[in-house]
């Protein structure tokens, strides 16, 4: 399955989603599936976005309702 997407299981991976809880499903799976080199991004985009790291461009990023409450004010 994720070889379709062009995953090697000699290759790192780091997993994200909002808040790192489905990203740890997805570890999970490549991890049965013999993937070694797989980490999970601890915190994900909700970490990010309350951080002062590099803004993330508009156009690499949808952002949905659910999200909205999470972005840093200020």
């Amino acid at each position: 399955m994720f070889d379709a997407f062009g995953s090697q299981p000699n290759k790192g991976i780091v997993t994200y989603c909002q808040g790192s809880i489905r990203a740890a499903h997805t570890v999970l799976a490549l991890k049965l599936a013999s993937y070694e080199k797989v980490r999970n991004y601890e915190g994900s985009w909700g970490a990010w976005s309350r951080r002062d790291f590099p803004p993330v461009a508009p156009s690499l990023r949808q952002t949905s309702k659910a999200e909205v409450g999470y972005r840093r004010s200020g």
